[in-house]
């Protein structure tokens, strides 16, 4: 099939290629920026334009980008979707319900909130990973005891600090995200915006969606509006992420272990942890080695993410490294704790267990293969890619 691959600068894009070509596709690589995700009509011209040339049959992106969905509508081709970010509001958009799409969501809570609202061209569908040569990652610098990569999310976009200005709205928001930290059964997020009795507290998303529109939060009517799912996501769940990140990442500093933080965050009101930042490490040169080296990978979850397996966790356990996370539902469901990897439920669980496999490398190690091998059977790039091209349940067919 030919298709086009929509490339925005994604880490995995030159796989995607890679494996569309392994599966006998014919690929063509448009690579333009989107100024506008609904409106942008140079993009969906130039789009239009690539689509006849080539003559296509479907467009696939990672992510999802209504304007391509509109283009696809409009010359009656497929548009191929595999978002793997959270939160990702163009899913919200009323063009992703177009029946040309096949929207594939890492994250099985957030595909069942879109179908709730409609959108039914969403299935859950895990990411995939890719098999780097291991041979490779040899060098030892980058052996530690225990590391972590990822953002600790200061600086821009801290629209909790920044924008909450009402004392009484404050004072609740910290008390809901102090509630929240390192908690995983209880969900004290979800009911924020409601009232004693569950219903829409009106009042109050009245004056949250005040704060959203002044910065820009607000959508428009190319969407579906759902307030709480942007305010939970941009200010709530990310406030926790940030809260959870820094309070853990400077209690394993605390221990005296070898640790490697991997971030391109600031660290300058963070002493401890600055002491121990190493800067961004580059996607496909240096992060297999950072997660084959490590004797603990670490993965604290962004918190926006629901249920779903964070495409690093799939990365640390195809790299053939030892993957400690917090507890994730889908994670739980597909791995077995303990044997392919091993979860926390709480700070000071991480950093018992912690302990306890710095002191069992053999126990380590065993865990560590296990979870490579089972990542290798059951997340498979190609295999994943695969399911996406093939949906069918659930879609109508715009080809026939």
């Amino acid at each position: 099939m030919k298709l086009i691959l929509y490339s925005w600068g994604c880490n995995t894009d030159n796989i995607l290629k890679k494996n569309l070509l392994r599966l006998g596709h014919e690929v063509f690589v448009y690579s333009r920026k989107c100024d506008h995700y609904t409106r942008d009509l140079t993009f969906a011209q130039e789009l239009i334009n690539l689509i006849h040339e080539c003559d296509a049959l479907g467009v696939i992106s990672y992510d999802y980008f209504p304007i391509i969905s509109m283009v696809c509508k409009t010359t009656g081709i497929r548009y191929y979707s595999w978002v793997y970010d959270s939160p990702h509001y163009t899913l919200f958009a009323k063009a992703a319900s177009y029946e040309c799409n096949r929207i594939g969501c890492f994250d099985g809570e957030l595909s069942e909130r879109l179908n709730g609202l409609g959108i039914d061209t969403v299935i859950h569908l895990p990411l995939g990973v890719e098999w780097p040569d291991l041979s490779a990652a040899c060098d030892d610098r980058y052996a530690c005891d225990v590391s972590f990569v990822g953002s600790l999310y200061t600086g821009d976009h801290d629209y909790y600090d920044s924008c909450l200005k009402d004392a009484e709205l404050k004072r609740k928001a910290d008390e809901c995200v102090r509630k929240q930290c390192f908690e995983y059964e209880k969900d004290h997020i979800g009911g924020f915006l409601r009232d004693d009795t569950g219903n829409p507290d009106t009042p109050l998303i009245n004056e949250i969606k005040d704060i959203l529109d002044a910065n820009g939060l607000i959508l428009g009517d190319e969407y579906i509006e759902d307030i709480e799912y942007i305010f939970n996501s941009s200010f709530l769940e990310k406030k926790v992420t940030v809260e959870e990140r820094r309070r853990l990442l400077n209690s394993v500093a605390g221990i005296g272990c070898d640790f490697r933080l991997y971030t391109g965050s600031k660290l300058s009101d963070e002493p401890l942890l600055e002491k121990y930042g190493k800067g961004y490490v580059d996607y496909h040169k240096v992060m297999p080695q950072v997660f084959n080296k490590s004797r603990i990978n670490l993965n604290i979850t962004l918190r926006s993410i629901k249920t779903g397996i964070p495409l690093r966790a799939l990365d640390i356990m195809g790299c053939g490294g030892f993957l400690l996370s917090n507890y994730q539902r889908e994670l739980d469901e597909n791995f077995e704790n303990g044997k392919e990897l091993v979860l926390f439920y709480s700070l000071e669980d991480c950093i018992e267990k912690v302990s306890y496999y710095l002191a069992h490398e053999d126990e380590r190690r065993k865990i560590a293969a296990a979870g490579r091998k089972s990542v290798r059977e059951r997340f498979d790039h190609v295999k994943q890619l695969e399911t996406l091209l093939d949906m069918t349940d659930g879609f109508k067919s715009v080809c026939e």
